[in-house]
């Protein structure tokens, strides 16, 4: 049985803008280590364990 029927749950977007959303984040994250870096603050970036 599908997680939609067995919960009664919908998503509220798609995995296509789940994840648009998420290289979107990515995005800005390393712009803004670039432009850290650029003014001499360069900072170490955080890994995610998974």
């Amino acid at each position: 049985m599908a997680v939609k029927q067995k919960l009664n749950w919908q998503p509220e977007i798609t995995a296509r803008e789940m994840c648009a959303e998420m290289v979107a984040e990515d995005l800005k994250t390393a712009q803004r280590h670039a432009l850290l870096k650029a003014h001499g603050l360069d900072l170490p970036v955080s890994l995610e364990n998974g």
